[in-house]
């Protein structure tokens, strides 16, 4: 082996050694208070986004809407 490889062999080595050595390593530790705590906030609502797209859409594309700014389309 000439010197340019023998030298990636020992660095490939070293990260390895450091992969392996950090794999044990990155474990999740449970802190009980937060434990105790809710995963969603009490007054927590989920916005449904298929009815603010559809209600957008049939707004933009509207082409029978009248107004200062209407349509929307042109």
């Amino acid at each position: 082996m000439n010197q340019n490889t023998y030298f990636k062999h020992i660095i490939s080595l070293f990260f390895l050694i450091i992969i392996l050595y950090n794999l044990g390593y990155g474990q999740q530790v449970n802190i009980p208070r937060i434990e105790e705590m809710p995963n969603y906030p009490a007054p927590y609502e989920m916005r449904d986004w298929k009815a603010v797209t559809l209600g957008y859409d049939s707004l933009v594309f509207d082409f029978d809407l009248s107004g200062v700014f209407y349509p929307l389309i042109w």
